[in-house]
This record gives structure tokens, C-alpha cells and sequence, in this order.
């Protein structure tokens, strides 16, 4: 590396300038994005560019010179102080640190130390700073809507697993332990079509390689799960892929509800809409709806059949008293 020393201390060029910089090297320094500076091993200023004075406040007589403490100021520069002493010594330096502008404007920076070495000897050191607020900015705002989402990922009532695209558990909240019966340590890793009843599987899998392959963004599935004590269950799955679908980064989201009680009720219902009470066995409109079906079925596969219909004088008295009382009731 060219000593800056060197340049720095030419007699002044044609334009004025007392570091002997020539306006094209200026004009390349001050459309930098980057705040530039120079300092000499006693930290003595001897080159910032405009960016680096406005961002100080400092006018260009003003900051030619000057220590490195009286333009960072003492707070700012005991903060620094370990890093400056670290580049004097030939080690290059990156750190971010908070600032405040002249204006008392807040903003991020990425400062950078770098060591202005000439036949190993340290002549002073190069500095860089990088405005990065607005990244800092959105990675502070990417890191509360995280915590966020971990915040309502664990207290959630409802059964969640976060997978990947093949469909291994990321993780999984408290209310999806208790669901499936496991601790999460033993359900990290599993694979979630595994929770599925084995005559389910099929279609599961189908639903999930159409989401991971952006066939679909999500979608509802109710089917059977199997718990680790073995009980059967049905389930309402709502599944979201919560990135863009790639092999690498898709994230799936999966909310898992139990609805035995609700599948039973309803199955419950319908056997009431189509069974007496009293025998069980099938009303006018089961009856109907099951000679229906094995019309169809002979009319396709031309089997042979007959139907036997059996008159039961005063039935209907009997089943008027006994066959509807405490029918839903007694559910």
C-alpha cells in the first residue's frame, strides 16, 4: 500500500489543495457514500472528504490538523480509543457504533480502521465509515417481529409446528406437544406426515408437495392423526408456506385443531336423521338414500337382488311413543 504520508505531505497542487490531492482524486473522494478520513500516527487529521466534515460539522480549516479527540469528542472517542490503538499497532479494525451527527441526527455506523503500513512501519491509519441505518433499522425491526411471533408461537392455544420442505419439525409450541403427546425434544426432527393416519398419508403428502412446489400457498385438510399412545383423532390442518417456495428457504406453518368431538357430533346427527331410534335401524330417509345407491351399483355392475318389504301392523303407534323421546337428549 502507498504511504498516504507521502501524498499527504506534497507541496500544495494547482487548485489550492495542501495535500497535494489533485481534483479528480477529490472528486472521486467526495462521491464516495462513505464518510473518508486520514490520520497521521498522532492522530492528527490530514485529509477528510466532505462527507466525513459535514457529518462532523467540521469546516475543511477547521479539521486539518485537528486530533482525532477534539472532532469525535470524549465520549466518542474513549468508546473508540481501544480500536484506534488496535490499527496504530497494524491490525485493521470493523466494528459498528451508534453516533450522532452535528445536527444530533441518530445514526448507525460501520467504522473501519485500516492501517497505513510503509516498510512495516504504521504511518497512520485510513478510516471508513459506512452509514448503515436503515439496514440496522430493518434488521432491529425484522428481530421484534420475530420475538413476536415467538411470543405468540408459544403461548398460541392452538396446536403449531413450523417445518422445512421436506417436511421435518422446526419447532413446535406447548399446545402442539400436548396435541400429538410427545415432548418437543422427541417431535424435533420427526417428520409430520408421520402424525397421520397410515391410510391418510397419501392424500397429506399430496397437499404438501403441491405447497413446497408453489403448486398452492396453503391450504385446509381435515384428516385422521395418530397420537404417541396410539388414540386416533381427527384433525382440521390449516398449512401456510411463510416464504418464497424454495428448496432452501421454504418455511411451512401448520395450526392443528381437534375436531373428534365435532366429527362425532355430526356423524351423530346423521345416524339420528336416518335411523329410528328405537330399532336402529334405517328411517324412510336412510332407507331411501341406501336404495339409491344400491340401484346404482346394480345398474353398473348388473348383480342380482331382490327387496323384501315386511308390513308391521300398528308399528307406527309404537314407535311414535317410544322411538324419538330423549333422542338428542340422551347424546
Amino acid at each position: 500500500m502507498t504511504a498516504m504520508g507521502d501524498e499527504c505531505s506534497a507541496a500544495p497542487g494547482a487548485d489550492g489543495d495542501d495535500f497535494g490531492l489533485t481534483q479528480d482524486l477529490r472528486a472521486i473522494l467526495n462521491a464516495l457514500p462513505a464518510l473518508v478520513s486520514y490520520w497521521d500516527a498522532n492522530l492528527r487529521n490530514r485529509l477528510a472528504n466532505d462527507a466525513y466534515m459535514e457529518f462532523f460539522g467540521r469546516t475543511p480549516q477547521e479539521i486539518r490538523g485537528a486530533h482525532v479527540r477534539d472532532v469525535l469528542g470524549p465520549r466518542l472517542y474513549e468508546q473508540n480509543r481501544p480500536f484506534i490503538e488496535a490499527a496504530l499497532a497494524g491490525e485493521q479494525q470493523v466494528f459498528d457504533r451508534a453516533v450522532k451527527t452535528a445536527s444530533g441526527e441518530p445514526r448507525h455506523t460501520q467504522i473501519s480502521y485500516i492501517p497505513d503500513v510503509s516498510d512495516g512501519r504504521v504511518r497512520g491509519l485510513f478510516v471508513l465509515v459506512s452509514d448503515i441505518t436503515a439496514r440496522h433499522e430493518a434488521e432491529l425491526a425484522l428481530a421484534v417481529a420475530e420475538a413476536r411471533f415467538r411470543t405468540l408461537f408459544a403461548s398460541a392455544p392452538i396446536a403449531t409446528y413450523l417445518c422445512d420442505s421436506l417436511g421435518r419439525l422446526l419447532d413446535v409450541n406447548p399446545a402442539g406437544t400436548k396435541l400429538l403427546g410427545e415432548s418437543r425434544e422427541t417431535l424435533l426432527g420427526q417428520l409430520s406426515v408421520d402424525f397421520a393416519h397410515l391410510d391418510d398419508r397419501e392424500v397429506v403428502s399430496e397437499q404438501f408437495l403441491r405447497l413446497v412446489s408453489g403448486e398452492i400457498v396453503s391450504y385446509r385438510l381435515e384428516t385422521r392423526y395418530v397420537r404417541a399412545d396410539g388414540q386416533t383423532i381427527w384433525v382440521q390442518l390449516d398449512v401456510t408456506a411463510l416464504r418464497e417456495p424454495t428448496e432452501r428457504d421454504l418455511v411451512v406453518l401448520a395450526q392443528v385443531q381437534d375436531v373428534s368431538d365435532r366429527r362425532r357430533y355430526e356423524a351423530r346427527l346423521i345416524e339420528l336423521a336416518e335411523h329410528d331410534e328405537l330399532t336402529g335401524l334405517l328411517n324412510r330417509r336412510g332407507f331411501q338414500r341406501e336404495l339409491e345407491r344400491h340401484l346404482a351399483h346394480a345398474r353398473r355392475y348388473r348383480p342380482s337382488g331382490a327387496l323384501l318389504v315386511i308390513d308391521l301392523d300398528n308399528f307406527k303407534d309404537i314407535n311414535d311413543t317410544f322411538g324419538h323421546k330423549g333422542a338428542l337428549l340422551n347424546y
